[in-house]
């Protein structure tokens, strides 16, 4: 084909010598159409293609004889095949590229969402047809049919959102029940630790006065070494019930860690008067007998004890009761 075109250009500027300038100019305007025209794929090839076709022209222009126009010109219609070649290459990779894109989400969707088992077939159906799109009117019908397809599992996914929605508010109900088995301590029956480090930090951002008192029982570890820890579960039940039962109406009592109890005053009084009632409660003469599988023994029951008022930091006041609470109790 390319030599066919340099023959008929070499015989009209043959025949008609004055010819030679105008087909010249005819010959750099198509060039530049050429160049300018190009379909614009990427960036870089589409650059230097103009420029080669430039540089084509300015050879055209150069020409000593008219016998070297029809090289030029066969030259520039190789670079356009080049170039056309490149280009059509570089746009079946990406149709290639798009194809997968699309392939894999439709995947994706059917595999992770519960789009219902006919929705999945048709995003099963349109990601085979993807792979065989040649035509534009092709990927327009797909695209009708993922449209529709989409609209349904939005609606599918709607109605499994209420069925979902009404399983976690059941959800939610069971664990408050959970909850509030957990919010006791299952030996003493006190609230825990943590209901009563919730009220802690509300009376310290409250302006109101309130007190904290934490006892510890004495020797605790070594009635459960002795004896059993059974022998300091009932120790520990014994002094809890004690000290619950002398609290003044609205004090709260719980069981803060281990052998500790932690009692919360929100009651207006002045330390000192609490000190003296808190003193007068612990430093009871108490004794309990506690009962094994072999034997019953009879146990003195004592307590060191202090009492916090609430401050600015519920932080630095939890520290200062673990603090006095995990202290090592003196030994005999």
């Amino acid at each position: 084909m390319c030599h066919g075109a340099m023959i008929s250009i070499k015989k009209l500027l043959n025949a008609n010598p004055e010819a030679a300038g105008s087909m010249l100019r005819a010959a750099q305007i198509l060039l530049q159409g050429i160049g300018d025209h190009a379909i614009r794929c990427d960036p870089d090839e589409y650059i230097q293609f103009r420029q080669s076709m430039e540089q084509t022209m300015a050879a055209l222009a150069d020409c000593a004889t008219g016998s070297e126009t029809p090289m030029q010109a066969a030259g520039a219609i190789r670079l356009l095949e080049e170039y056309n070649r490149r280009t059509a290459q570089q746009l079946r990779v990406r149709g290639s590229e798009l194809q997968g894109m699309v392939m894999m989400l439709t995947t994706a969707i059917g595999e992770i969402s519960k789009a219902g088992e006919e929705n999945v077939s048709s995003l099963r159906r349109i990601e085979g047809l993807v792979s065989s799109v040649i035509q534009v009117e092709d990927v327009r019908a797909i695209r009708a049919q993922l449209s529709v397809c989409i609209a349904e599992i939005r609606k599918e996914a709607g109605r499994q959102k209420v069925v979902s929605s009404g399983a976690v508010d059941r959800l939610k109900q069971d664990l408050g029940r959970v909850q509030a088995d957990t919010s006791t301590d299952a030996l003493t029956g006190l609230p825990v630790r943590a209901r009563a480090v919730e009220l802690i930090s509300n009376a310290c951002e409250s302006e109101q006065p309130a007190f904290v008192a934490i006892m510890v029982i004495d020797r605790l570890q070594a009635v459960n070494a002795a004896l059993g820890s059974e022998a300091g579960d009932q120790l520990l039940r014994y002094f809890s019930g004690y000290v619950g039962r002398g609290l003044t109406s609205g004090d709260q009592l719980f069981r803060w860690t281990g052998a500790s109890l932690l009692a919360l005053v929100l009651r207006p009084t002045k330390i000192e008067t609490l000190r003296e009632e808190i003193r007068y409660l612990v430093e009871q003469k108490l004794e309990y007998t506690v009962r094994t599988a072999t034997r019953s023994v009879r146990l003195p029951v004592t307590a060191r004890w202090t009492l916090f008022p609430t401050m600015a930091s519920s932080r630095l006041l939890i520290q200062r009761i673990d603090s006095f609470a995990s202290l090592q109790p003196p030994r005999d």
